[in-house]
């Protein structure tokens, strides 16, 4: 799971992309967010200064990428972490819808034709969906008590990628909100709850 590696469950991964979680098992900025976060932490208890302290969060969050072989997804992630970070050292606003341009068109300048790689696709439109989304779901979630917070994120990068996954394999999941429901929240607790112990540190995406 850390470094995606899927050569163990080959024979199972049709089933597991029919379920709806095959991202799961792929390195994604869910990975990085974590690395991201938990670095995040730790410096916020040193009391790093400003350049210290982002050099001790990206530089690790780089290594792995380079270690996982700068999948888009992860590289996706790590340019959305160093722009919301430099916002936030230089005193703007968060903004992750630019930070989601702003790693597109850097990853486009890299390598155009990761423009029509499915991977990238879907991780673009799953972070996009998740930051577009996920509030509006969660307004009307709130009833639901602590599952409102995983079940809009699920639904939200659900709708944001239905579109290239109906096209690609010609069905759409029906079990797959329900099984990210189930699979997604486990990999995602420890971000949380990096997150959560230190207000000014920043999250990711799945």
């Amino acid at each position: 799971l850390t470094l995606g590696d899927t050569s163990h469950i080959q024979d199972r991964v049709s089933v597991y992309r029919a379920a709806g979680i095959a991202h799961v098992f792929a390195v994604s900025g869910l990975h990085v967010g974590l690395f991201v976060a938990m670095f995040a932490f730790v410096a916020s208890k040193l009391k790093l200064k400003r350049l210290s302290r982002m050099l001790f969060i990206l530089v690790p969050a780089a290594f792995y990428c380079f270690v996982c072989g700068f999948r888009p997804s992860s590289v996706r992630a790590l340019i959305m972490a160093t722009v919301v970070l430099l916002s936030s050292e230089i005193g703007f606003k968060r903004d992750f819808l630019s930070s989601i341009a702003i790693a597109f068109f850097v990853i486009l300048c890299i390598e155009p034709f990761n423009l029509f790689d499915v991977g990238t696709q879907l991780s673009f439109l799953a972070v996009t969906g998740i930051c577009s989304l996920t509030p509006v779901f969660k307004r009307g979630a709130k009833p639901i008590g602590k599952l409102a917070d995983p079940l809009s994120v699920t639904l939200s990068a659900t709708l944001g990628t239905l579109p290239v996954l109906v096209d690609m394999s010609g069905y759409m999941s029906i079990i797959s909100v329900f099984a990210n429901l189930i699979f997604v929240p486990p990999h995602s607790l420890p971000i949380k709850s990096k997150t959560d112990s230190s207000p000014s540190d920043i999250s990711s995406d799945q």
